[in-house]
């Protein structure tokens, strides 16, 4: 019976072991990247986070470049990482990208290999092995506001659990409260979908015919009035994978 018990208790420990290990924060991932005591813990990169994704290298500390290219950058070398330590590189996706599959390699010292620390892969018609990813829904970085869509489309939001109205007035709508008034989505958020060409953008929010500027864009200006005007650059996107 006694042996029986230790069986028991050896399998149970060893199980919940493996089960803490699965559970791992996402947030705790980063943490131990950020520290580097990645010794006792395998982290699959890249690490996908809500609003970001972190790829990462561990290297030998021999390396003076690494860069990483996919197919959601039209396979250009441009994302180029940065040394954080002697073997430690990092680079922090905070475009939007739609939820799917995406491939890419590392760049490093001109020489293109698989990600080491990604157990995904696949290998291509060259009998090359080529790391992926899998998005199960929208990466929507969340740190400022307005958020890209698609093209040429941008989705302005404001929170508020009181407020009964919101408009969208700017430099792109004649400051015109009418125009562009955002719908109420649940939750205390309401939010608008507008087109924008690229170029500089001034605009605020008409909240129950009150002028409040963006609180979710630190970038703002006083105006010739007095008025706090929050303001954005519309760019031309180049890493938007269709589909």
């Amino acid at each position: 019976m006694k042996k029986i018990l230790i069986i028991i208790f050896v399998f149970s420990s060893v199980f919940g072991f493996s089960q803490i290990k699965q559970i791992i924060s996402k947030e705790k991932e980063l943490e131990l990247l950020t520290k580097e005591i990645m010794t006792e813990f395998w982290i699959n990169s890249p690490l996908i986070l809500q609003d970001k994704i972190v790829f990462f290298y561990r290297g030998t500390g021999n390396e003076k470049k690494v860069v990483v290219a996919g197919d959601f950058t039209e396979w250009k070398p441009l994302l180029l990482m940065e040394k954080k330590s002697t073997n430690m590189w990092q680079f922090i996706w905070e475009e939007r990208l739609k939820a799917g599959e995406y491939r890419y390699k590392l760049l490093i010292d001109d020489i293109w290999t698989e990600d080491p620390q990604n157990t995904n892969f696949i290998t291509d018609e060259y009998g090359e092995k080529v790391s992926y990813f899998v998005l199960s829904e929208d990466l929507i970085p969340k740190k400022a506001n307005p958020i890209w869509i698609e093209k040429d489309i941008y989705e302005f939001k404001y929170y508020d659990g009181k407020a009964r109205s919101v408009s969208l007035v700017g430099n792109f709508n004649n400051w015109n409260p009418y125009k562009n008034v955002l719908k109420f989505k649940g939750a205390g958020e309401f939010s608008v979908r507008i087109r924008l060409k690229p170029g500089l953008y001034a605009y605020g929010f008409v909240v129950d015919e009150r002028w409040i500027p963006d609180p979710m864009n630190l970038k703002q200006y006083r105006d010739s009035i007095g008025n706090i005007v929050s303001v954005f650059y519309a760019g031309e996107k180049k890493f938007s994978k269709k589909r």
